[in-house]
This record gives C-alpha cells, structure tokens and sequence, in this order.
C-alpha cells in the first residue's frame, strides 16, 4: 500500500521529528527514536517551531528587564539588539 502525493515515508519521518520534539524539547531522544549516529542530522529533521521562538524571543525581551537590578545591561544600555524571528521565505 502506497501512500497519497504528496505523502511519502521521508515527509512522515520529518513530521514524527517534528512533533516529537515539539511535545519533548528532547533533542537527544528523538534522535535515539530516528536512530541517527549526528545529533546535526537529527536537527535536520526537526523544523523550527516559529511560534515558540517567538514566544521565547518575547519572554526575555528588552521590554521585560528591569535596568535598575541588571548590571551587564545597564553597562550597555547604549547598545541595542534586534532579533526578528520571522517566516522562512
């Protein structure tokens, strides 16, 4: 039994990394599941949850500091950083 276009085993291998990894922030067991010898192969697999790096990226925002209790950012508070975690074109 094949399955429909555009299914095939690759895409479902790709999708079971995905949402394994997704549900465990477990890098390492997925891995061990896929059976790859390179954790890089493994993070190959796995696409990047955009939603959640955005919610983390938000989390620990500039915005979300206090300059009064954080010495390394009040020694740099000329500097300005900027981090966009947009869609993948």
């Amino acid at each position: 039994m094949s399955l429909p276009p555009p299914c095939n085993t690759h895409r479902l291998r790709h999708m079971f990394a995905t949402r394994s990894f997704n549900v465990s922030k477990a890098l390492v067991s997925v891995q061990e599941m896929l059976g790859h010898a390179s954790i890089q192969t493994t993070r190959i697999c796995v696409q990047a949850d955009l939603r959640a790096q955005r919610e983390i990226v938000e989390s620990v925002a500039v915005r979300s500091y206090d300059v009064a209790r954080d010495t390394a950012i009040r020694e740099m508070e000329s500097r300005f950083v900027s981090i966009d975690v947009g869609e993948r074109q």
